[in-house]
């Protein structure tokens, strides 16, 4: 499995005391085996920050949201005005978390995740204005590519994972609400969910409070989909399911808690200012919520639905595709500013997050997990060693690996390697100046892997055969093997060598094949 990192944010608070905070890393399913303690300290600036970012926001939005019934006005602000007030907020918040006195929380997160691993990242807090914070935009993510900042409570209940029988047609079962739509367009929200394969939807249009109960107490669902016009109160969310109703999640806290006790995983709210509806939904103990944080535009909620249920559907794992999802809203962000920022999720942090096939039923045992080699003819003798050490797994029919000696008679070169790399889940590179002066390695090989990487299809793994100066190259910011980067060929015992790098493959391996 992956990592699962959890950050506690004690009592406090942004203005005069500040927060102590405590960090928890391991491995995803398993205790915690490292803990540090900090502290942030109050930031009165960021307050003022996110207050003026909040007010020339909800004023450039205007009605332009799924706002419940957001009267008429007239904006004087501009996309110009929305982008200055947000970058002043996020320089505010990315300062905040470089306080000295939270660089050892820092350090130990740089020194103990592997950029190219999935990570969980739980930010856990009872305090308001901390889950308020645009928490995509802290500038961890740029380092980490398979990690999505999630909100969770600092005490829960463990949750018993429901083992409930499937329909023999496997669909993933959505129950979608689409309520109150004065001034919105929700019709899109239904055929996105129509279009997506394996999924078996059934709408309620406008229900009455009385059908809805129903349904949720009636059917096992998987997942709870919402579209229409919704807002917070103080902490406390509304949702308006029709022309005159309206109920905040307590008036259905029954309901929901049959539907959670016969398998409900995901609550998907696709309407405004959903950080008082996540947080009652997360009190009821459902396992992952998506919500908008603040008012959202008709084209984001949509694009976000169909970006989401695409890459959930097609597998990637479900924080993943929520941050595929989240980030592609950036194209909108001419016309709808910080619409990257809006979707968030909360998460039962002892929960493992569901794939698409779990939720359809479907066997989702581990499979052989293809590894590619990437390596330089004279460096053979290297690759030999290393592929002795990792023979259990491949006994264990954990991986398949591949390198171009495996060609076959007539086969094409290009075509082949091609293919090969492009089926990987791993991709490692053999490291020394013989692989930088190859073309194939170097101009083909490595360019490909990095693609792939970047796309989040592929983790790469950089192994330094040889000494060699490769800091500053493509693959320069991943976290090689051996253990500190230390070339194979300068061990003293070349055998604790393979044996590092052996373990090392064995832990990304064991966190696809179990994840």
């Amino acid at each position: 499995m992956g990592k699962l990192v959890v950050l506690t944010f004690a009592e406090g608070d942004l203005d005069k005391a500040g927060f102590p905070v405590t960090l928890q890393l391991g491995e995803e399913g398993k205790p915690a085996t490292t803990q540090e303690t900090g502290s942030l300290p109050p930031n009165p600036a960021i307050i003022e920050s996110y207050t003026n970012w909040k007010s020339i926001y909800d004023g450039y939005m205007g009605v332009n949201s799924r706002l419940e019934k957001p009267a008429a006005q007239i904006t004087n602000f501009s996309v110009a005005d929305v982008i200055a007030v947000s970058q002043k907020l996020i320089i505010a918040m990315n300062q905040w978390l470089r306080s000295p006195q939270f660089m050892q929380i820092w350090e130990t997160l740089l020194t103990s995740l592997d950029p190219s691993a999935p990570i969980r990242l739980v930010i856990q807090t009872l305090d308001i204005q901390i889950k308020r914070l645009p928490w995509n935009q802290w500038d961890f993510l740029e380092r980490y590519l398979h990690v999505e900042i999630t909100i969770g409570k600092p005490y829960y209940n463990t949750i018993q994972s429901q083992k409930k029988s499937k329909p023999k047609n496997n669909k993933v079962n959505i129950l979608a609400i689409l309520g109150n739509n004065d001034n919105i367009d929700i019709n899109q929200d239904q055929i996105a969910i129509q279009k997506i394969k394996g999924a078996d939807p059934h709408f309620l249009v406008k229900p009455n409070r009385q059908d809805l109960n129903d349904q949720l107490w009636d059917k096992p669902w998987d997942i709870l989909f919402f579209a229409g016009h919704s807002n917070t109160e103080g902490e406390n969310g509304r949702i308006y399911i029709n022309d005159t109703e309206s109920l905040t999640i307590s008036e259905l806290k029954y309901a929901l808690r049959r539907a959670i006790s016969s398998g409900l995983q995901l609550a998907l709210f696709n309407s405004c200012d959903g950080l008082g509806l996540a947080q009652e939904l997360a009190d009821l103990d459902i396992p992952q919520i998506i919500v908008m944080r603040d008012p959202v535009a008709d084209r984001v909620a949509q694009e976000f639905l169909k970006y989401f249920l695409n890459a959930f559907s097609e597998g990637q794992p479900f924080y993943l595709a929520v941050r595929e999802a989240r980030e592609r809203l950036q194209a909108l962000e001419n016309h709808f500013p910080c619409a990257s920022w809006l979707p968030v999720i909360y998460q039962h942090p002892t929960v493992m997050p569901p794939t698409w096939k779990e939720l359809c039923g479907i066997d989702s045992s581990p499979q052989t997990i293809e590894v590619f080699f990437s390596y330089a003819d004279e460096d053979e003798d290297l690759l030999n060693e290393i592929e002795k050490h990792i023979s259990s797994l491949k006994k264990q029919g954990k991986i398949k690996p591949w390198s171009v000696r495996q060609l076959s008679p007539g086969a094409e070169p290009e075509t082949e390697v091609a293919k090969r790399l492009n089926s990987a889940r791993v991709i490692i590179l053999l490291v020394s100046q013989n692989f930088l002066d190859s073309t194939d390695c170097y101009s083909i090989q490595l360019t490909r892997a990095m693609e792939r990487y970047k796309k989040g299809e592929a983790i790469v793994i950089p192994v330094i055969l040889r000494p060699v100066d490769w800091q500053k190259e493509a693959f320069g910011k991943l976290r090689p093997l051996p253990e500190r980067g230390k070339p194979v060929t300068i061990w003293a015992n070349r055998d604790e060598a393979f044996e590092n790098i052996a373990r090392g493959i064995r832990i990304v391996i064991e966190s696809l094949t179990t994840s």
